[in-house]
């Protein structure tokens, strides 16, 4: 996009560079937009590194709305975690590296898996959030959210990206029946509801 185009939509150009970076612990972070902080847990991904070329743009886009009114940090977990850390290990790594980068509680949204972590997080350090947003999250995974999963850790581990992938969207053939999915801006998780 041109300069004109940027000004018109409300956004200077340097909304549109993404910086690259690492927060305390190795979490690896993109951060793109002008203002307040806006701290992103990304959904489950198959390598806890900064995306690249498409995936990067993909991860990015719907991002960009939001940078006209805030730095927007795109945070991944960090590499080499442990089988068997739990969502509480996970939100602790992200409490830390937070607690070093920013000098108060920010406002944060949790995409997906990272919803899960961050609804954790706000329930285990409440001092760091300052508003809370969920994306296509629950408060759980059921059967089919696990299975996926583990086939998408599977795939994955044996150097199969795109069936890892794939292993995530529809299943093909005509006797499948699709079962409803949990999907919204907000999900609340009452306390009968938990595991």
């Amino acid at each position: 996009m041109f300069l004109p185009l940027l000004r018109r939509r409300g956004l200077t150009p340097g909304a549109w560079v993404a910086h690259e970076g690492v927060l305390h612990g190795g979490l690896p972070y993109l951060a793109v937009g002008q203002g307040p902080p806006l701290v992103v847990f990304s959904g489950f991904t198959a390598e806890h590194a900064n995306p690249t070329g498409a995936a990067r743009r993909f991860s990015l886009q719907p991002l960009r709305p939001l940078a006209r009114h805030f730095t927007v940090y795109l945070v991944n977990r960090k590499p080499g975690v442990q089988p068997g850390s739990t969502i509480a290990d996970l939100a602790g790594h992200y409490a830390e590296a937070l607690e070093r980068a920013f000098t108060g509680p920010v406002a944060l949204m949790g995409i997906s898996t990272g919803g899960s972590i961050a609804q954790q997080f706000a329930i285990d350090h409440p001092q760091l959030v300052r508003r809370l947003v969920l994306v296509a999250s629950a408060c759980r995974l059921g059967p089919g959210g696990r299975r996926m999963q583990r086939e998408l850790a599977r795939f994955t581990l044996a150097g199969q990206p795109r069936r890892a992938w794939a292993a995530t969207g529809p299943r093909a053939g005509r006797h499948h029946r699709r079962q409803p999915t949990v999907c919204g801006a907000a999900v609340a998780c009452r306390a009968q509801d938990a595991p």
